[in-house]
């Protein structure tokens, strides 16, 4: 999904935007808020949502679409009992939803969306992303448990609402890590490597540092773009912090869908 061109805000789609701040930052308006309301995947709530406190609804069409064009549908798992791999982009589209929820609390602190497909293999995504590697992927390993379904066997589909580590830009991970939220958790790798498919724009202003994951090293890995014709996977830094990169995180939290 590259860089959209520059758009021009009316002065009525301003004013709603202002007025739909969070109620943790009533004096900002959040940068990934900004980022959905020009990308078009933030959905206008009516005034009877918008009293009540609940989440706004975004549109995540453009995300699976990327998703489309990027050929995760040619790797995903076929969903046929011969473990075959890939589907047609129709049969695709229709397995994730048109808009999904924001719960209120995410309002102000996770506003963007992520889509994740774990049934697609690291490898694979790897491809899908035309990201170059430093580190194994599969080497990585997971240091938040994995989002589980009623019955606690894991999710294979799900979308986060989560925030793109900008703010987190000169920490280190275990700084970050070490102030979470308690309903915050880091990114993991799967997750992170969904993000070149998703959110070029974001990688190409700074690098993303994934504290959901450790490496060998037990350093956490990254994903960055800038200044380079590729994302790149890695681990390179983000240790003691980098002014360049920050620490992305989700609400704990997540959107089913298989």
């Amino acid at each position: 999904m590259g860089d959209a061109p520059f758009q021009q805000i009316t002065d009525s789609e301003l004013v709603e935007l202002i007025e739909r701040r969070s109620p943790h930052h009533k004096r900002c308006i959040s940068r990934g808020e900004l980022r959905a309301f020009m990308d078009g995947r933030l959905v206008p709530r009516d005034a009877a949502a918008a009293a009540a406190g609940e989440g706004r609804v975004m549109d995540i069409s453009s995300l699976v679409e990327a998703m489309i064009q990027h050929g995760v549908h040619k790797v995903t798992d076929s969903g046929k009992s011969d473990g075959s791999r890939g589907m047609g982009a129709a049969k695709y589209r229709k397995l994730w939803p048109k808009t999904v929820s924001q719960p209120p609390e995410y309002m102000g602190r996770f506003d963007q969306v992520l889509l994740v497909d774990t049934t697609v293999e690291l490898a694979a995504l790897v491809k899908c992303g035309n990201t170059v590697v430093y580190t194994d992927p599969a080497s990585c390993k997971d240091v938040v448990s994995c989002p589980t379904k009623e019955d606690g066997t894991p999710l294979t589909r799900y979308a986060i609402f989560f925030q793109d580590g900008v703010r987190n830009n000169g920490r280190s991970v275990e700084d970050c890590r070490d102030t979470f939220t308690p309903d915050e958790v880091g990114l993991v790798t799967v997750e992170g490597l969904h993000l070149p498919i998703q959110y070029e724009s974001v990688l190409r202003d700074h690098g993303v540092d994934l504290p959901g994951s450790r490496s060998e090293d037990w350093s956490a890995p990254c994903v960055v773009w800038f200044g380079s014709g590729r994302p790149r996977f890695g681990t390179d830094g983000v240790r003691y912090g980098d002014s360049g990169s920050g620490s992305a995180s989700r609400g704990s939290v997540v959107i089913p869908v298989t």
